[in-house]
């Protein structure tokens, strides 16, 4: 909400002001690299590459002296980790899951909220309207809205049917005619909150999904799946608005929705209950 309101202010004040605005997410990025400094290595991949005394250090400093990890944790262990692990028979399908579910939800997101002002403008939602704020208010409260979610809802059934809702709205955003712009704002404000609240799972279901010795590479393989799917949607949406006009880009938008939900029915585990040594065996 803070980038949009920047945005709207300063976006026009100088012919390079974009550079600055684009700059400017430099700032809390640096932020957290400083507090993320000094965080400590998980116990059980030290375990796992031997260094015990290393990991019961972490463990006597952070959890207290009468925590201890347990005497067999590096028996979970399958073997080495790295990249090739991910391809192995019991994984593949885990690994083309994690990144094709990602890519799908990234996709519709990062085109539609890069180029926000624009896409409002050409379905006659003017800056006047208020709707850019509105729908950014809705980022916030969906965020939390999907912490509960998670917490009362199981994985796929929160996975599948936020696919669901998500490429409805869009249909009904794509729908909509021109002359019906409230019901525009509400279609937009159903995408918004689902895409918010669904995106708490993204920081959940990679790292359930893979044991411990391919977890790193796991969760960082579809993070930069998920990237380039939205280099992709942001490279693609003007484009397709001047091409094919901005129905026809919502309803393509809608497509690699329904992938997902496809992809997600097939593939997507249940791993709400599962503990960090099940995750490598379920």
């Amino acid at each position: 909400m803070v980038a949009n309101v920047l945005g709207m202010h300063y976006a026009d004040a100088s012919p390079d002001a974009w550079h600055w605005l684009l700059a400017s997410a430099g700032v809390p990025a640096l932020i957290v690299l400083i507090l993320r400094m000094g965080t400590p290595e998980s116990p059980r991949w030290l375990v796992g590459q031997g260094r015990v005394e290393e990991a019961n250090r972490i463990v006597r400093k952070h959890f207290g002296p009468n925590v201890v990890l347990e005497a067999d944790s590096g028996e979970h262990f399958s073997g080495p980790g790295g990249f090739s692990r991910l391809f192995k028979p019991d994984l593949i399908r885990r690994t083309i899951f994690n990144c094709a579910f990602f890519v799908c939800l990234v996709i519709p997101y990062f085109a539609i909220y890069t180029f926000l002002p624009s896409l409002l403008k050409a379905i006659n939602l003017s800056e006047g309207s208020g709707a850019d704020l509105l729908l950014n208010a809705f980022l916030v409260l969906g965020a939390l809205l999907g912490i509960w979610l998670t917490i009362k809802l199981s994985r796929r059934s929160f996975l599948i049917g936020s696919f669901a809702v998500y490429a409805l709205a869009l249909f009904a955003l794509a729908a909509a005619p021109a002359s019906a712009p409230l019901a525009m704002i509400v279609a937009f404000g159903i995408f918004t909150l689902t895409m918010s609240a669904f995106s708490n799972l993204v920081g959940l279901f990679p790292p359930e999904c893979f044991p411990t010795e391919a977890r790193a590479c796991g969760v960082g393989l579809s993070i930069a799946c998920s990237r380039l799917g939205s280099a992709i949607g942001t490279f693609l949406l003007p484009i397709g608005i001047a091409q094919a006009g901005v129905q026809m880009t919502m309803l393509a938008l809608v497509a690699v929705l329904v992938i997902g939900m496809i992809v997600s029915i097939a593939w997507a585990p249940e791993t709400k209950h599962l503990t960090l040594n099940q995750a490598s065996g379920c």
